[in-house]
Parts: C-alpha cells; sequence; structure tokens
C-alpha cells in the first residue's frame, strides 16, 4: 500500500504543479526505494506490535498477512497508466491536432525540420522545458535581428494553444507578464522581412492569433460542458489574465499596419479587436 500510493499520489501532485518536468523519476532512478518503503514501515510496525505481542512466530505471521495484503492491493489499487495517457490525449485532443497540422504544413510548405525534442515539449504543459521553450521564443522576438522561420510557427502554435508558463510576477496587467511576444516586437520583426515574404505573411498570422486570442468569445458558466478544454483555457484567459496594456498596444500595432499600404492585403487577415475591457477605458 506504501509503495501503490507513494508511486502514485507524489507524481500525480508533482505532475500538476508549475515546472515540473518529471525530475523525480523514482522507478527508473531509484528503484531500491521500491523496496526499502515497505520494508522499514514494516519492521517499525513490527518492533511497536512487539511490545504488546511477545509470540516468537509473530513477525512471521505478521510478514505473510503482509505480503498478503501488498498483493491484494497491487492487483486492485494499481495505476492503470494506458488509462490515464488516454485521458490526458482526450483533454488536450485539440491541442495535439493542431500542433501536428501547423508542423506539417511547416515541414511541406517551407522545408523546416522540427526535432522530436521540439515537438514532445510543444505537447507538454507548463513543464519546465515547456517554460524554458516559451521564454526563448518571446526572447528572440525582441532581438535587434530577424527571428527565424521555425521560431515563428512556434510562436503561433503557442499561441493559439495558450499555453500557460509562470506565476504572475510583476501583476496580471504587466506587460512584462506576458507570455508571448509583444505586438511591438511583432511589428519590429515584420519590417525586417520583405513585404511579400513568407515570413512576413506568417508573422501576420502571428499578430491574428494574439487578436483571435484577445476576441475569445465568453463562456458562461453553465455552458463549459458545450465546450473543449482549450476554448475554456482561452475564454478564462479573455476574461482574467490578457493586460489592458496589451491589448492597447496590439490595437496600435493593427492600426499602423492597416494605413501602411504595403501590407493592404496582408492586413485583411487582422480582425477589429473587439473585447469590452479595452473599450471600456476607451471610453
Amino acid at each position: 500500500m506504501v509503495v501503490a500510493r507513494f508511486g502514485s499520489l507524489l507524481p500525480i501532485i508533482l505532475t500538476g504543479s508549475p515546472g515540473y518536468d518529471n525530475q523525480l523519476d523514482l522507478v527508473d532512478e531509484f528503484p531500491i526505494l521500491l523496496i526499502l518503503l515497505p520494508l522499514i514501515v514494516f519492521t517499525q510496525s513490527w518492533f511497536a506490535v512487539k511490545l504488546v505481542y511477545r509470540a516468537n512466530r509473530w513477525i512471521i505471521i505478521s510478514l505473510v498477512i503482509s505480503i498478503v495484503f501488498t498483493v491484494a492491493l497491487k492487483n486492485t489499487t494499481s495505476i492503470n497508466q494506458e488509462f490515464l495517457n488516454t485521458a490526458y490525449f482526450q483533454k488536450f485532443e485539440k491541442d495535439f491536432r493542431y500542433i501536428d497540422e501547423e508542423i506539417s504544413i511547416a515541414e511541406k510548405e517551407y522545408h523546416l525540420t522540427f526535432s522530436a525534442e521540439t515537438i514532445e515539449t510543444l505537447r507538454k504543459w507548463h513543464s519546465e522545458g515547456a517554460i524554458e521553450q516559451m521564454e526563448s521564443i518571446k526572447a528572440a522576438f525582441s532581438e535587434n535581428h530577424p527571428v527565424s522561420m521555425d521560431t515563428i510557427i512556434l510562436q503561433k502554435i503557442v499561441i493559439h494553444n495558450y499555453k500557460p508558463s509562470y506565476w504572475a510576477r510583476y501583476g496580471r496587467n504587466s506587460l512584462r507578464d506576458w507570455h508571448y511576444a509583444l505586438p511591438n516586437d511583432i511589428l519590429k520583426q515584420i519590417g525586417y522581412s520583405h513585404p511579400d515574404s513568407d515570413k512576413t505573411k506568417e508573422l501576420f498570422l502571428v499578430l491574428q492569433e494574439e487578436i483571435d486570442l484577445v476576441n475569445t468569445p465568453l463562456i458562461q458558466n453553465n455552458e463549459y460542458r458545450n465546450y473543449t478544454w482549450t476554448e475554456r483555457r482561452r475564454s478564462l484567459g479573455r476574461r482574467y489574465d490578457i493586460p489592458v496594456a496589451l491589448m492597447q498596444q496590439l490595437s496600435d500595432v493593427r492600426d499602423s499596419l492597416i494605413n501602411d499600404h504595403q501590407y493592404e492585403e496582408l492586413s485583411k487577415i487582422l480582425p477589429e479587436i473587439k473585447n469590452s475591457r479595452l473599450q471600456g477605458t476607451a471610453q
């Protein structure tokens, strides 16, 4: 029972913690613990019981009883890993499908190659590796040189799936806590590329994803069952986590691109920003 509970509950708690990336792998790294833990618990319990029952055969009888209980508990309380994997996939099925589609398109149209590790990290949820990936993507957009095409594709995927990063450090309305590329940085990257290039087109799609996120319809509590986990997450993010300053900056960047004749066609994919929080500040 100790092994079953320690081996299942602890990883479940850790897996749900932001930043955890399977650093504590007891089964593979410390298999001896699975033997030592029940032995320690058994011997501690036996010494306590021996003070009351001074029978020489008590340790043998109790050992047999413990083995029987251990086998019974293993068969009745063991974790079905296949069931957990299926449940996890179903929860993020829409996210995973979008990742596969965008990676496939990028490989065919732009001849890009994404490593298996990169794709696996995209599928992880607020693990240490996922957070580092998101922060490195955001930092790449802020640099004073052109960002690579594969980084643009990754940023588009991350925004669409609304992946979370670290907890808010400076307050919800701080631009410093925005997990993705800032609109001004995207505009800067657009300036580094030719107006008719594939890179410019993808940068406009990144802006479109940010606007779509800001415009995400709000879901009422009694309607949550009718929406996927991704749609619920985006709705909550639109309601609570998008800084007003970010929406204002996004609106200014959109207006700037619409008024630039170089991007007359591309700017048509940028919808109008419709968010009551931004409209409230404008009034």
